[in-house]
C-alpha cells in the first residue's frame, strides 16, 4: 500500500467526522414555526392589522434567513469534503482499483494497518480503515455515503425553511400594499412604466443566471441568483413602484376598462415573487456537490433548455360576446376577463364567482379548490382560462390548470418554477387565473389566510 493511499485515508477519515452534522443541529433546524406563522398571518389579516402583519413578517424573514445561512455554511463544508472524496489523487484510484483481486490482498491490508500504526495512527482510524478497505474501490463510495445522507437531510430542511421564508416575504408585501392603499394619496406611479421596469429587471437578471449556469460558471451563477433574491428587499425601487402602482389602482373603482392594467400589475408582483424564490432556491442548490444533484443538475438543465419559452399571449375574448352567444363557445377553451361581482360561493366541491363584463356576466367555477384562495374576491379584476359549459340556459367557465410538466420541458425558467413549487406558487394549485391585488382581509392576502402559498 503506497504512502499516498494511507495519507489520503487518514485525511478522509477526519473529513468524514468533521462533515457529518451533529444530531443536535438537525433537531434545532427541524424546529420550524411555520404553523405558528400561518396562524399569526390569518389572525392579523382578520383584524386588518397591517402594522402587526408587517412586524410578524419581518421577524419571520429575519429568523428564517439566519437559519438558511447557518445551513448554507454546513452544506458548503459538506460539498468541499465530497469534492475531495469524489476526486482522489489518481495514484490512490489506481492503488484501490485492483486490490481485492490480488492474491496477496490480506498481506497488503495487514501491512497498511501496521504502517498506519507505526506512523502514529489512532485506534479509531485503524478500525475505520480495517472495516472499509476490504471493499476495495467501494471504499470511496462508503466514505461519501454519510456525507450524502447529511446533504440530503439539509436539502429537506432547507425546503421547509425556504417555504416559510417565502410566506414571510409575501406577508411583508401584502402588508406594505395595504398600508399604501389605506394611505390614499401617494406619488403618482405610471402602472405601465412600473410593470415594464419590473419585467425588464427580472428578465435581465434571470438571463444572466441562465447564461452562467449553461456555461457552468458557479460563481457567476451564484451572483446572479443572489441578485434575483435581492429583488424582494424592501428598498428595491422596482418592487416599491409596483406596490405603489397596485395601491393607486386599488383606490379607484374597479372597471372592465381598467381590468387589463390591474391584472398586469398583479401578474408582475407574482412574477417578481417567483423570481425571488427561484434566486433563493438556486443559491441553496448550487452548494450541493453531487454528480446527479445540486449544481450539476441545474447546469445540465440550463445547457439543454432556452432561458424562456416563446410567450404566446392568450387571446382574450369579449366576455359580453360569450355571454350573449354561449352556444357558439360551448365546450371550447377560451380566455375571458372582467370584474368579480359579489362574494365567492362554495357549494359542496364547487366554488363559483360571477365575472361581469360591460353588459353580461359569466359564472367562473373550480372543482375541489376554492377560487378565493387565488385572490378572487368581490371587486377583483380577473382573467380566467377554461372550458365554457352551457347547461339549461346557464353559462359557466370551468377554470383549467397550468401544465407545469410542459413548462418544465420548454424552458429553464419553467423548469425552475417546477422545482420551486414546494417553496412558492404564484397561483395556488396552478390555476389558469390572473387577478388584481385587492386590499383588505379578503384579497391579496388570501394565500396567507389559507396558508397555501406553496400548493
Amino acid at each position: 500500500m503506497s504512502q499516498a493511499v494511507l495519507e489520503w485515508g487518514r485525511a478522509t477519515k477526519r473529513a468524514l467526522s468533521d462533515g457529518v452534522i451533529a444530531p443536535s443541529k438537525l433537531v434545532s433546524w427541524s424546529q420550524v414555526s411555520s404553523h405558528d406563522d400561518r396562524l399569526d398571518y390569518a389572525r392579523l389579516l382578520q383584524k386588518s392589522d397591517w402594522t402587526g402583519l408587517s412586524s410578524a413578517a419581518a421577524a419571520a424573514e429575519s429568523r428564517e434567513s439566519k437559519l438558511v445561512a447557518e445551513m448554507s455554511t454546513q452544506q458548503r463544508r459538506l460539498a468541499r469534503r465530497m469534492e475531495v472524496l469524489l476526486g482522489p489523487p489518481s495514484e490512490v484510484h489506481e492503488a484501490l482499483g485492483g486490490l481485492q483481486g490480488r492474491p496477496d490482498w490480506a498481506d497488503i491490508r495487514k501491512a497498511a494497518l501496521d504502517e498506519l500504526s507505526r506512523r502514529g495512527g489512532d485506534e479509531q482510524a485503524m478500525a475505520w480503515l480495517a472495516q472499509n478497505l476490504d471493499a476495495g474501490i467501494d471504499f470511496l463510495k462508503a466514505m461519501v455515503a454519510p456525507l450524502k445522507d447529511s446533504a440530503g437531510q439539509l436539502d429537506d430542511l432547507a425546503t421547509i425553511h425556504l417555504r416559510v421564508l417565502s410566506g414571510a416575504t409575501l406577508a411583508r408585501l401584502v402588508a406594505a400594499f395595504n398600508v399604501a392603499a389605506a394611505a390614499g394619496k401617494g406619488p403618482r406611479i405610471d402602472p405601465m412604466d412600473a410593470c415594464a421596469a419590473a419585467e425588464g429587471e427580472v428578465q435581465r437578471i434571470f438571463t444572466r443566471l441562465w447564461q452562467a449556469c449553461a456555461a457552468r460558471k458557479p460563481r457567476s451563477a451564484a451572483r446572479a441568483a443572489k441578485e434575483l433574491s435581492a429583488l424582494g428587499q424592501p428598498a428595491q425601487p422596482v418592487l416599491q413602484n409596483l406596490l405603489l402602482a397596485a395601491a393607486e389602482q386599488a383606490s379607484r373603482q374597479s372597471s372592465v376598462a381598467r381590468a387589463g392594467v390591474q391584472i398586469r400589475i398583479g401578474d408582475c408582483l407574482r412574477a417578481l415573487l417567483t423570481a425571488v424564490c427561484i434566486g433563493r432556491w438556486v443559491s441553496w442548490t448550487l452548494l450541493r456537490h453531487d454528480p446527479y444533484m445540486g449544481s450539476n443538475r441545474v447546469f445540465g438543465r440550463a445547457e439543454d433548455l432556452p432561458a424562456f419559452a416563446p410567450l404566446a399571449a392568450p387571446t382574450v375574448l369579449d366576455l359580453d360576446e360569450v355571454a350573449r352567444d354561449p352556444a357558439s363557445y360551448d365546450g371550447q377553451v377560451v380566455t375571458i376577463q372582467g370584474v368579480v361581482s359579489g362574494a365567492v360561493t362554495a357549494v359542496g366541491d364547487v366554488s363559483t364567482a360571477q365575472l361581469r363584463g360591460t353588459t353580461g356576466s359569466i359564472a367562473v367555477r373550480t372543482d375541489y379548490v376554492r377560487l378565493d384562495e387565488a385572490g378572487v374576491c368581490d371587486g377583483a379584476c380577473v382573467r380566467a382560462t377554461g372550458t365554457v359549459h352551457l347547461q339549461g340556459g346557464d353559462v359557466s367557465l370551468t377554470v383549467g390548470y397550468d401544465d407545469l410538466d410542459q413548462a418544465s420541458a420548454s424552458s429553464f425558467h419553467g423548469w425552475l418554477r417546477g422545482q420551486t413549487g414546494q417553496i412558492f406558487r404564484a397561483v395556488p394549485h396552478d390555476l389558469l387565473l390572473s387577478t388584481s391585488w385587492q386590499p383588505g382581509f379578503d384579497g391579496a392576502g388570501n394565500q396567507l389566510r389559507y396558508g397555501i402559498w406553496f400548493t
